[in-house]
């Protein structure tokens, strides 16, 4: 076990020369429903979701290869709190979708290791219950650990759906090249606003009315 460790910890100072270090800020370009001349800028931070990541998971890859070698046992993949995030195919997804239509929907793609996915969880899951009933809420994570994905659905205590996206497929067919990334979609299925970078009330608030008055 210990040779393995090593083994992965040279493989990950490759990774780490590569990449350029773990995650980080990424350039924010225009999101699903905009273009670069009259989409919104990003609303806040925003960290890149590519090569970068990769890092950063294999960080945490050791860590978890480390504490299950001292508990004296193996890993074991989707074990424990990664079972309770579902996850979620894109035909799975595009179904989900086609479900909700008759009703606006907020999209959100994100990523447990994202700083301004995690400040703005709370936010989320205020407009979720404030527009229960009228609007509906979906959270899409990829390029993450399954567990580390459920941990934060549970740190952050969200009511509304969650899902795990293991290929990335969902967030490559929107166009998602950041994170956070938010759809707001009308209830006639189409995207009414994208938003690269973290939301704040007033842009929460605008975008959903627009939802809610596309008809």
């Amino acid at each position: 076990m210990a040779k393995d460790l090593k083994a992965l910890k040279l493989r990950l100072d490759r990774t780490r020369r590569v990449s350029g270090g773990g995650p980080g800020p990424a350039r924010p370009g225009p999101a699903v429903g905009s273009t670069a001349e009259d989409g919104p800028p990003a609303a806040g931070e925003v960290c890149g979701s590519s090569g970068r990541r990769w890092a950063g998971i294999a960080v945490l890859v050791v860590a978890v290869a480390a504490a299950s070698f001292f508990a004296g046992r193996a890993t074991e993949p989707g074990a424990a709190t990664g079972n309770k995030l579902p996850e979620l195919t894109l035909e799975q997804y595009n179904r989900l979708l086609a479900t909700l239509k008759g009703e606006p929907l907020v999209v959100s793609f994100w990523a447990s290791w994202c700083g301004p996915c995690r400040e703005e969880a709370p936010l989320f899951e205020k407009y979720y219950e404030k527009y229960k009933g009228r609007v509906n809420f979906i959270g899409i994570a990829s390029d993450d650990l399954r567990p580390s994905a459920a941990g934060f659905v549970e740190e952050f205590k969200l009511g509304y759906p969650n899902y795990f996206d293991t290929t990335s497929r969902i967030h490559h067919s929107n166009g998602v090249n950041a994170l956070p990334t938010t759809l707001f979609i009308g209830a006639d299925g189409k995207v009414v606003q994208g938003v690269t970078g973290g939301l704040d009330e007033e842009l929460m608030r605008k975008y959903i009315t627009a939802a809610l008055a596309k008809r």
